[in-house]
């Protein structure tokens, strides 16, 4: 097929020699149940839940953007989810993310709307999927900021990256982790 007078190739899917896939709107497969996929899908519906949704726009609230989970779930979408590519280097320094962790956000908070999974199998892949989204381009939130408005511990608390990632992610954990 001619696509020299169509000014633009769009490719559907993908599917990389030695496993794994990239879907169209940033979607990848591979991974646990549903795989990466499956997670983006879930972490979409977790919005339509009460908990969930509800949680979501507190934190927005409380960060100071306008309580609407359309316009999330709009950025949401704009994501690159894709699994940690090798040798990258934002997972070994030090006071981000690493072992034990299950996504980042690429090259740092506001830096990117491309999501690095560490654990495509993890328990809580969904929550944290949603958590990375407060980390990316628009909304640019850190972690410690991010846990106070989660959770409503003192703006002046000294937690450092590392457990502030692990108060927030509690919360999201707590109120959007699919039943």
């Amino acid at each position: 097929m001619d696509f020299v007078d169509q000014g633009e190739i769009s490719l559907a899917n993908i599917t990389f020699l030695g496993g794994g896939s990239y879907l169209q709107g940033g979607q990848s497969g591979g991974g646990g149940r549903g795989g990466l996929k499956g997670a983006i899908n879930q972490a979409r519906l977790m919005l339509s839940n009460m908990d969930c949704g509800d949680f979501i726009k507190s934190v927005l609230s409380k960060l100071g953007y306008a309580p609407n989970l359309d316009s999330y779930l709009r950025e949401f979408d704009r994501l690159t989810i894709i699994p940690t590519p090798a040798g990258d280097a934002r997972s070994d320094r030090d006071g981000y993310p690493g072992p034990g962790y299950t996504a980042h956000i690429a090259g740092g908070v506001g830096q990117s709307t491309t999501v690095h999974v560490d654990a495509p199998g993890a328990s809580d892949l969904v929550p944290t999927l949603l958590h990375e989204t407060f980390h990316d381009t628009l909304y640019g939130v850190t972690d410690q900021a991010l846990a106070v408005a989660a959770t409503g511990i003192p703006r002046n608390s000294s937690l450092s990256q590392r457990s502030a990632s692990r108060v927030a992610s509690s919360q999201f954990d707590k109120h959007c982790l699919p039943k």
